[in-house]
């Protein structure tokens, strides 16, 4: 019997057309099967790839898909087809819960590339990593709210992969200046810049993974004014969380700065300090004037902080009471603070 693809080219034909009559009308020039286009041949169960009939179909076809380990002859790499020796120009990558990607027929991303299979695992219901800067060495790249859980409690939190090198965990998050400097319980401001309520305190989730140093970023936005200062490679996020008493935490009181001063960055303006390049002013940065002071706390990037330059353009936080966000005495405004660990 004729078989489509058999090679037989019968007398004055162009084609092979899976009939042995000659100068037929080759109106069905046969295309070679290949996996998975569904052409199952008579007396079979399966698409094995050919197109004989009754043989063993001991080779049922498999789709190739990203990410399953398939290389074949001759090729360097997983491109998710099933032919040997082409370009390999569409090297896959593995899919990644929470990559975006959705398959024909489903309606979620469930971390496979798989299509039209049941979708049971939705990524945004399942997917967790410790921390925003976990997320983004994961190969997320995009701001917004992911899942975390870096202590035991998965919750959801707004993460900034985009600045400053990304990765930021969102642990404080006011409508208006925070007054206690203290641990406080996960809240649903860390999920948003623009809270409706004053959320005071900064969550202390992230300290099981930022032992003893680690980033922090103080950032505020008032009308036109923002700051955005990131300090690098420090206590402060474990000092400013080791009670729930703001009385008993000291931040960068009169007299007790932290030495050598922080490496920091302005993230508005692109400026850097480099580790022990210490404030001007008088060469230190005050947080508060006293220990557990209700009505002080405050940084800035290059000026003394309490009770120097207020409208330096760099001054986040709270002086003697009075809102600073870029410039002194403000009435409103957001205020957060971020962790990297």
């Amino acid at each position: 019997l004729a078989i489509c693809g058999d090679g037989k080219v019968n007398n004055g034909e162009g084609c092979d057309d899976a009939n042995q009559e000659d100068l037929d009308s080759c109106s069905n020039t046969c295309v070679s099967a290949v996996c998975g286009d569904g052409i199952v041949n008579n007396g079979e169960a399966c698409d094995d790839g050919n197109q004989d009939d009754f043989d063993l179909c001991s080779n049922a076809c498999v789709l190739a898909i990203c990410g399953d380990g398939k290389v074949n002859n001759g090729e360097g790499c997983d491109d998710a087809n099933q032919d040997d020796l082409d370009s390999c120009s569409n090297t896959c990558v593995s899919a990644v819960c929470g990559d975006g990607i959705v398959n024909n027929g489903e309606d979620c991303d469930d971390g496979n590339q798989v299509d039209d299979d049941d979708c049971s695992n939705t990524c945004a219901d399942t997917s967790v990593l410790p921390s925003c800067l976990a997320w983004f060495d994961a190969g997320a790249t995009a701001d917004g709210i992911y899942k975390v859980n870096p202590s035991g409690l998965t919750v959801d939190i707004l993460c900034d992969m985009t600045t400053d090198g990304g990765g930021w965990t969102l642990v404080a998050s006011s409508n208006k200046p925070l007054k206690d400097k203290a641990s406080t319980s996960y809240h649903s401001n860390y999920t948003t810049l623009v809270p409706n309520v004053r959320r005071n305190g900064i969550w202390d989730g992230m300290r099981p993974i930022t032992n003893p140093n680690s980033d922090i970023r103080f950032t505020c936005q008032s009308g036109t004014n923002a700051v955005d200062l990131s300090f690098y490679d420090i206590q402060w996020y474990e000092e400013l969380t080791a009670s729930t008493n703001d009385s008993a935490i000291c931040f960068e009181e009169v007299g007790n700065d932290t030495q050598p001063a922080p490496a920091r960055r302005n993230n508005i303006t692109n400026e850097t300090r480099v580790l022990n390049d210490r404030w001007d002013y008088d060469g230190s940065l005050v947080g508060e004037d006293t220990c557990g002071s209700s009505t002080d706390f405050t940084v800035d990037f290059e000026d003394r902080g309490m009770d120097s330059n207020q409208s330096d353009g760099t001054d986040w936080g709270e002086d003697d009471g009075t809102m600073k966000c870029g410039q002194s005495g403000l009435s409103t405004g957001y205020w957060q603070i971020w962790v990297r660990e």
